[in-house]
């Protein structure tokens, strides 16, 4: 009973370790909003010049708008989560890192609306305006999030700076027009990557990432946002429509399964636990039922008997439960790997796994202390 009762511990505190990590990166500051949005992909033909490509996404974009349940929409070139990443080295002029070191940012073309409609909140300056949009100048209008303003500008107002993209390479100029909020786009429990937003203008594309903020049910206006594009181009396809929610939950789904596989496993030991102190102290009773009777007979009260019945049944819970805590304070180092900010020594889990157990024993040690309680001994002294 002591063994099935400390191996039911264990595993009950590492899924408490889990559940509450799960619970912490669920609650951690993405940077952007995720309720009524959704994504879906719109294809472009590859001999389109990069203008008409253009056109016609600002196009699409502006009917989207005008639907009375949008309330804004926009384009970027991947989307959070599931796309690939892109990179590019980054500096600027007289600004110089330790040991030479050219400093390394993910890259995003995006429209004005992009930061709007993702829920993205600007710290210092603005999005693009529309004549940066349709006029592409040389040094080009860039929105940097707050990490990338830290690497160069630390405690500096860096709006108006330049700023040099492709550094070593084809080293772009630009200027900086805005400041955002870090943002967790790929990977809820890393920390946010440096990005830099260049206008969608800006370059030619096989495909756009298109972001709709409804105010319903986001995937109700999927139908009418596929017709709009027919309308305006009926050879683009239009595919992969997914909201936020599903992108986020894509991107948890590992470790929402490690959590459920090792609750699963838990509740089957302490259910396989709870079975072996009612059944032995059941069997233990009934050996004793003579006994009881002559004690009552004697004149013990019921709680007496029921206090007798407990403490045996409760003796190798105790046990079982000082037995688990050390034995899951050896084993939770080798789930420091799966954890996110909870500790594998956290004494809130521990304590409250540890009071789930002993409770439940306790449960299962009074129904049959009960029994004994409630005997009659004149039919326990004739048996």
């Amino acid at each position: 009973m002591a063994g099935e009762v400390a191996l039911s511990l264990v595993l009950l505190i590492g899924a408490g370790l889990l559940i509450r990590s799960f619970a912490q990166v669920n609650r951690v500051e993405r940077g952007f909003e995720m309720h009524q949005r959704v994504f879906f992909s719109v294809g472009l033909p590859g001999g389109m010049p990069e203008q008409v490509q253009w056109q016609t996404t600002t196009a699409y974009l502006d009917r989207l708008r005008k639907l009375p349940y949008v309330k804004s929409a926009a384009a970027v070139s991947s989307r959070p989560f599931l796309s690939g990443d892109t990179g590019m080295g980054f500096g600027a002029p007289g600004v110089e890192r330790p040991g030479g070191e050219v400093p390394w940012a993910s890259w995003r073309l995006a429209s004005a609306g992009y930061f709007k409609t993702l829920g993205i909140r600007f710290v210092a300056g603005r999005t693009f305006l529309p004549e940066e949009e349709a006029n592409p100048r040389k040094d080009s209008p860039v929105v940097i999030s707050r990490r990338v303003a830290e690497m160069l500008y630390p405690g500096q107002d860096p709006i108006g700076r330049p700023l040099t993209l492709w550094k070593d390479q084809s080293n772009k100029p630009a200027r900086i027009v805005g400041v955002v909020a870090d943002m967790r786009e790929r990977d809820l429990e890393r920390e946010p990557n440096p990005v830099i937003y260049l206008p969608a203008s800006r370059q030619g594309r096989q495909s756009w990432e298109v972001v709709v903020h409804t105010a319903n049910a986001p995937m109700q206006g999927v139908p009418a946002f596929r017709s709009l594009l027919s309308e305006v181009n009926p050879v683009l396809p239009f595919y992969d429509p997914s909201t936020m929610e599903d992108m986020i939950g894509q991107s948890v789904a590992p470790r929402r399964l490690q959590t459920m596989l090792l609750g699963l496993f838990s509740a089957l030991a302490l259910l396989l636990a709870v079975a072996g102190v009612y059944g032995v102290l059941s069997y233990w009773l009934n050996r004793r039922t003579a006994e009881m009777g002559l004690r009552v007979a004697l004149g013990a009260q019921p709680r007496d008997i029921l206090r007798v019945a407990i403490a045996q049944g409760m003796k190798p819970v105790v046990f079982g439960i000082v037995a688990g805590l050390a034995g899951a304070a050896a084993l939770a180092r080798y789930l420091e790997t799966l954890l996110f900010e909870v500790k594998p020594a956290d004494p809130f889990t521990y304590a409250a796994m540890a009071a789930v157990v002993a409770a439940i024993a306790l449960a299962a040690c009074t129904m049959p202390a009960l029994r004994a309680a409630r005997i009659d001994p004149a039919a326990a002294l004739r048996d």
